[in-house]
């Protein structure tokens, strides 16, 4: 027993040695916001790894000297490049590749960006985007109608002008963002201390690894078929990759009329969810779409407390659409499903259903969208600026009649004497800007639309798809009453004009609550611990293991990642859900649990069991009816077995499946300090075996008992007795 208590204290003894070997020897460094790899059906973008790992000697880079020595010092050495924002560019990073390529140079093993949160303020003389400077111009409407070709591609000046194009490209090495200051300043001290003197100073020098290797290759094409028969094989969900998308998220002013009726004619405003960088965990997307979603948020608000006149034929829909930022994922979901009569889809009817057994809305068409309205960028500038398509304008009168009435709705509450919202139209024959507003008119291009938003020719917003597109860009000193006061503003003119357009009447007035447009845009810039989310919780967003997750003192990240799996931009959009079924929808005050809460004979109406966080901490819950449902964000393309992935119908974009990111740095000996240990290390291992060897040889010797002697044979029988005997003593 005593032997076995040994063995366990040595056992745990050596573990915990080791365990302190390798703290000694490596310093862990936060690897959360790494450059991750996506796919579309031709390409892939992002940055590749090594499967063991990538590791490098640490250069840090200051200047444009310290870049100049690097690429053309004819170091013949794997480095790590460290670099502050002013040189994370696509020039650098392409030097850093050609220098990779170069045989007479070094090896870059991967890139470090050093952004401590001090960094992230705005900067008037500092612009950068990480998208295209013509953001998603292979899903615009212009692409494939034969009567825009001048507008196709961007031709004339680029929407996007601080668009790098950054994040739609394939680097060959990892790249870590890192923002802790104190991990920065231990990369910077180890960088000077061990490496400052270049290939002639003395060992040991400052390493890093990174450790971000990706599963997938190729494109989507090869990487979802390859995922498919992996799942065959070993039922395994997403072996190499995964679609991106996530949820659409819509409500309605007005019940939708019930099945057989036909659908209503509908005023359809939207707006989108998601924003995106190169960074995993972090697209803030303050401008790109916060600001947008909340606008609409607040017009839903706004417009279910307006109670409609008899005999209102027309219905006002709110959508938020996911996956804008990758080819309008969610409005061409959106469209496709139009297309096959499956709109809302709590209107299709399962085959195991019994036909009326439960209450259905009508499909919805295209052709039912009567006006469109789309809230997109509206944190800059003033005034802003109504777009349209100069094309199908031009091409149906209709169409260009339409657009008219919906400018003049908004312009007669937006006047100084309302609410005072100025508003501009753009050059003649200015093309209609990147929008969802592109899907609907590739669907049907008699979808008479606008789109509002703070840029007339080309984007105000410097940062658009960047880290740096946050709070501090799109406010005042970080301070939201101004933002806020200006997006209620706004949502009481979209209010009245929708209630104008769908009724034939002017609107009452129209009342928005400005600290709760305030509130919302603490949860989605500022903290997602904010109050309006703890109001509104569901059961599983309430649960510990999850809230540790999602209530923390920083905002939720946009983009919008891959879909049916639990990620960061499905818990937004769930508390989003949360959010509007709570202030759009009535508390049904008799309902006491979640079971009560349900119904399952009405899919018109949305009965949802939230639960809010009192301020001792403890958890109630109450029932809400709502009219605010979900719909599917994700590209029908995975959903075809004979779809061209190649054609461009319908987006393709899928994420590479990852184990996890780890950075770490240490020291690195000079390969002859390895050759000594490696030597050393053979050295011992020969003697050991040869001793080993000789005691086995000479075993008898060493290790004869005096107790025991062997025995002779028994006779001439040939019988042997034991083969030893106890010695006398």
């Amino acid at each position: 027993m005593w032997l076995i208590w040994m063995t366990t204290i040595l056992l745990l003894s050596s573990e915990a040695t080791a365990n302190r070997i390798w703290e000694s020897i490596y310093q862990d460094l936060d690897a959360t916001y790494s450059c991750f790899k996506i796919l579309n059906g031709t390409h892939e973008f992002g940055c590749r790894a090594d499967f063991t790992g990538n590791v490098g000697l640490l250069r840090v880079v200051n200047s444009s000297a310290d870049l100049t020595r690097l690429t053309t010092s004819g170091e013949r050495q794997s480095v790590v490049a460290v670099v502050p924002r002013q040189w994370f560019t696509v020039d650098t990073l392409q030097r850093l590749e050609r220098m990779t390529a170069d045989p007479d140079q070094g090896d870059v093993k991967g890139v470090i960006l050093m952004l401590p949160d001090e960094d992230w303020g705005p900067d008037e003389a500092f612009q950068y985007s990480e998208d295209d400077s013509c953001p998603n111009r292979w899903s615009s409407f212009y692409r494939s109608d034969p009567a825009s070709a001048e507008f196709r591609y961007c031709p004339k000046t680029p929407w996007n002008p601080a668009g790098t194009g950054m994040f739609k490209r394939s680097w060959s090495f990892p790249i870590i963002l890192l923002k802790n200051q104190t991990q920065i300043d231990d990369l910077v001290n180890c960088h000077h201390q061990y490496n400052s003197a270049g290939a002639e100073g003395p060992w040991p020098r400052c390493a890093a690894q990174m450790k971000t290797f990706m599963s997938a290759a190729g494109n989507s094409e090869i990487c979802w078929r390859r995922s498919q028969r992996q799942n065959l094989l070993a039922t395994q969900t997403g072996a190499f990759c995964s679609p991106m998308g996530s949820t659409n998220l819509f409500s309605t002013w007005l019940p939708p009329a019930a099945a057989p009726a036909p659908a209503a004619e509908t005023v359809l405003v939207a707006a989108r969810t998601d924003g995106a960088t190169m960074f995993d965990r972090l697209a803030p997307g303050a401008d790109s779409a916060v600001v947008g979603m909340v606008a609409l948020m607040a017009a839903a608000r706004a417009m279910a407390d307006l109670a409609p006149p008899q005999n209102t034929n027309t219905n006002v829909m709110f959508m938020l659409f996911s996956g804008e930022s990758f080819d309008y994922i969610g409005s061409d979901r959106m469209v496709y499903d139009m297309s096959l009569g499956k709109f809302p889809p709590q209107a299709v009817v399962p085959d195991d259903e019994k036909a009326g057994s439960k209450r259905r809305p009508s499909p919805m068409r295209l052709s039912n969208v009567s006006y469109y309205l789309e809230l997109n960028q509206l944190a800059r500038g003033t005034p802003l600026f109504l777009h349209s398509d100069p094309v199908t304008r031009r091409k149906n009168p209709q169409v260009d009649s339409k657009v008219r009435e919906l400018m003049d709705g908004l312009r007669t509450y937006a006047d100084p004497g309302r609410y005072n919202v100025p508003l501009a139209e753009p050059a003649p024959g200015t093309p209609l800007p990147p929008s969802s507003l592109h899907a609907l008119l590739r669907g049907n291009d008699t979808v008479p639309g606008l789109v509002v938003t703070d840029h007339n020719q080309s984007y105000t917003n410097s940062f658009f798809h960047s880290v740096y597109d946050v709070r501090s860009t799109v406010s005042t000193g970080g301070d939201l009453t101004e933002l806020a006061d200006r997006l209620s503003r706004l949502a009481q003119v979209v209010a009245s004009a929708a209630y104008g357009l769908a009724t034939g009447q002017t609107a009452p007035d129209v009342t928005v609550d400005k600290k709760w447009v305030a509130d919302l845009l603490e949860c989605y810039l500022v903290r997602a611990n904010c109050s309006l989310f703890r109001d509104a919780m569901d059961s599983e967003m309430s649960d510990k293991t999850l809230t540790r997750l999602w209530q923390k003192n920083r905002p939720l990240p946009t983009y919008v990642s891959v879909a049916g799996q639990a990620t960061m931009h499905s818990y937004l959009m769930r508390l989003t859900h949360n959010v509007l079924s709570r202030w759009t929808g009535e508390t049904l005050a008799n309902v006491t649990n979640a079971d009560k809460c349900r119904n399952d004979t009405d899919r018109i109406y949305s009965h949802r069991w939230l639960i809010r966080q009192l301020e001792n901490g403890t958890l109630s819950g109450y029932c809400t009816r709502s009219l605010v449902e979900l719909s599917s964000a994700v590209s029908p393309a995975f959903e075809m077995d004979d779809y061209d992935w190649s054609s461009g119908d319908h987006p393709t974009w899928a994420e590479s499946q990852w184990i996890g990111f780890e950075l770490r740095i240490f020291l690195m000996p000079s390969l002859g300090h390895e050759l000594l240990h490696l030597l050393l290390g053979l050295t011992v291992t020969l003697l050991a075996i040869g001793l080993v060897l000789l005691a086995e040889r000479r075993g008898h010797l060493l290790f004869e008992s005096p107790r025991l002697r062997p025995l002779r044979s028994a006779g001439a029988g040939g019988q042997y007795g034991s083969l030893t005997e106890p010695v006398a003593t």
